[in-house]
């Protein structure tokens, strides 16, 4: 016997037959339960009228719906005027109360008809406070099953927060807009049979995940059908789309344009089969940024993605980017990036296998466009070729490129590179041979980690082939230096966003050497890079190097070290330097007039363009014994020094021969960034201005 039979058979046997007058009747049930419902806390009151008619009241503590959990509370239901004519009732003006966490209304009017003897029951709740809208409701209960319909006009989704937070789902922090929704659903003794329903959102709005996705200002539509095909097996369609408004996650930003985003899908359910879902023939259209087909198998039991195949048409990289991708990258290396060309993306899982991605890069090209107009960080193009990837399994990668350019200036030439890539770890499977303006950069490992919850890592050795510094002064508008740059690069590596370099970088300079050492760079491509290192000046030509930056004629060679430099963004901030004539160099050693008096200046030795004025005019250059001067950096001051102390100041050039010139400096502490100024007016060919005391020494 069905609930609704059970139920009313005790009105049945209560109510007299030849409807004479009687008392009130009364009836209470303890619990009372079906297959779609369970209700405890009956009572049961009749009150007889004159004809084949009465009032019924009908209290029930609690009602449970099993296969929901949903739970109504004091419902009272009160038909003042009840016609019973053979085995069928008539309750056309009765109302109905209860309480739920949904129901913003708490009594609504109601009809409802009975057939006892067909076992059918016609429910209608016109005025349904849900969800603070308007709602409606239609029961039609009958022994072959039962048909729900359900209207809801203005819903109010604000009022579901408190529902699912009941349900355990914390997720979801809020919930906004206004919804008219409609369901027609069939159901029987075996449960659902049939099902259709539609709804349309008007400003909605989310926030869920702690805040990480994101809704606002959403207009939706969405509607489908489903029905039971086989015992346990459901199948349907559904389709969502969306006309405006913005969605944000940690993935990807989708925002409608001139026309809506669909998506289309048939599923089937299969309860018999470990509880599986399986979506078929999904279509996603994003018009003008992305078109996507796939088919997807969870297990609904563990909660997994079992099986997936999706597949994109030709997307447009930059309309992609712009789109969907650029709004969740602020604040990364990708943040303002122009991209051309196109790609393909292909993703599968077969069951019990892993994840496989295949994305097909079609002459592509990306260009850094920082937003206050400085030269690029960063850009390549002409890059094709596969990148296939795996949550387990290492798969190829095979990519080429046209050329490639760092900081603006530094440019790459074409080369090819092959490697694996598994998860987030990727590793070098050939050399790679990259051109580096007219050298080469030899590339022997490479493995890059960027696997999830930490921070990057990067394993590098290398050797580059000599870069003459010729073309890296033309790249970076650097004066004009002379030699190159090369040497091996072995262990160099990234921890926790910093760069550190094991091993010796060598760069042939001025006919000399420059080796740096215990080289660290953080933030290379942030806000405030910073760099750290200690350099060795070995065997540089002084003529070579005085001759670059305008600085008058000095021969000889000149040795020195850089402990603790540190630059950043790029500006020195402290270092300890100190340069001096290498012990044993008989290298012929001679200072022009223009040397003499810019190294004087320098050090506040103060003997200007006197030179030039006296006896000693007549000498175009003097001969010297040796020469030096330090400089260690503090908070922007430099403590001077040079090659060894005098009786005030110390020494800058101690002379020899005849005549003899010895300068002497006498100020300990020079502001840095004057000092860079002076330097750079004495690098244009100009006389630098002295501000402070001036005297001249003799050894």
């Amino acid at each position: 016997m069905s609930f609704p039979r059970k139920l009313f058979f005790c009105l049945w046997l209560l109510f007299p037959a030849t409807g004479a007058a009687v008392g009130e009747l009364s009836f209470d049930l303890e619990a009372l339960s079906g297959d779609a419902l369970e209700v405890s806390g009956v009572h049961l009151a009749l009150q007889p009228r004159l004809g084949l008619s009465f009032a019924l009241e009908a209290r029930i503590e609690r009602l449970t719906v099993p296969a929901t959990g949903d739970r109504f509370d004091d419902l009272l239901l009160r038909c003042p005027q009840v016609r019973f004519e053979g085995q069928a009732l008539d309750c056309p003006n009765g109302s109905l109360r209860l309480s739920h966490p949904l129901l913003a209304k708490g009594t609504m009017p109601v009809a409802l008809k009975w057939d006892i003897r067909r076992d059918r029951i016609d429910l209608r709740i016109s005025d349904v406070g849900l969800a603070k809208g308007r709602w409606a409701l239609a029961l039609r209960s009958a022994a072959d099953g039962t048909e729900l319909e359900v209207q809801g006009q203005g819903a109010n989704l604000g009022a579901v927060v408190d529902l699912l937070r009941r349900r355990g789902v914390t997720a979801v922090e809020s919930l906004a807009g206004a919804a008219d929704i409609r369901l027609k659903a069939s159901i029987d003794d075996a449960g659902l049979r049939r099902a259709e329903w539609s709804a349309n959102l008007a400003d909605g709005g989310f926030s869920a995940i702690a805040g990480a996705w994101l809704g606002e200002g959403l207009a939706a539509a969405v509607s489908g059908r489903m029905e039971r095909r086989a015992a346990g097996v459901l199948a349907g369609q559904v389709r969502v789309t969306l006309t405006s408004g913005a969605l944000l996650s940690p993935y990807f930003y989708l925002e409608p344009g001139a026309e809506p985003v669909r998506l289309d899908a048939g599923f089937r359910h299969e309860a018999a089969a470990a509880q599986l879902l399986l979506v078929e023939n999904l279509s996603y259209s994003h018009p003008g940024v992305l078109a996507l087909n796939a088919d997807a198998r969870f297990d609904l039991t563990e909660g997994e993605l079992v099986a997936l195949r999706a597949e994109t048409g030709p997307v447009d990289a930059n309309a992609l980017y712009r789109a969907c991708l650029q709004p969740v990258l602020a604040g990364t290396l990708l943040e303002r990036v122009g991209w051309t060309g196109g790609l393909l993306l292909n993703y599968r899982q077969a069951p019990g296998q892993p994840l496989e991605l295949m994305l097909d890069l079609r002459e592509l090209g990306l260009s850094d466009q920082p937003a206050d107009g400085a030269a690029p960080r960063f850009a390549v193009s002409g890059l094709n070729g596969t990148l296939a990837w795996s949550d387990r399994e290492e798969k190829p990668v095979r990519l080429s490129w046209d050329s490639a350019e760092l900081f603006g200036a530094l440019r790459l030439g074409t080369a090819a590179l092959e490697g694996g890539l598994a998860g987030g770890r990727f590793r070098l499977v050939q050399p790679l041979e990259l051109p580096v303006m007219d050298g080469r950069l030899l590339v022997d490992r490479l493995e890059l980690d960027a696997g999830q919850g930490k921070s990057p890592s990067l394993d590098f050795d290398a050797v580059l082939t000599p870069v003459s510094m010729g073309r890296l002064s033309d790249a970076f508008g650097w004066p004009p230096l002379a030699g190159s740059v090369s040497g091996v690069i072995p262990g160099l590596a990234l921890r926790e966003g910093e760069l550190t370099l094991n091993g010796n970088l060598l760069v042939r300079v001025f006919d000399g050497d420059l080796l740096i050492r215990n080289l660290r760079l953080s933030d290379l491509f942030g806000a405030l890079p910073s760099l750290s290192a200690d350099v060795e000046v070995n065997d540089l030509d002084l003529e070579t190097l005085t001759g670059t930056f305008s600085f008058g004629k000095i021969t000889g060679r000149l040795e020195g070290r850089v402990d603790g430099l540190r630059l950043e963004n790029w500006r020195p901030v402290a270092f300890d330097a100190r340069f001096n004539t290498p012990a044993g160099d008989d290298s012929p050693h001679a200072i022009s007039q223009r040397a003499v008096d810019n190294i004087s200046n320098l050090g506040g030795a103060g003997i200007g363009g006197s030179l030039s004025r006296g006896f000693l005019g007549m000498f175009e250059e003097f001969n010297y014994e040796r020469l030096g001067i330090s400089c260690r950096l503090e908070q922007g001051v430099c403590h001077m020094g040079g090659v060894q102390p005098a009786k005030q100041g110390y020494y800058l050039v101690v002379g020899r021969g005849i005549p003899q010139i010895n300068i002497v400096g006498f100020n300990r502490k020079t502001d840095w960034d004057r000092l860079v100024e002076q330097l750079q007016q004495i690098s244009a060919g100009g006389s630098p201005v002295v501000e402070m005391e001036t005297t001249s020494g003799d050894k």
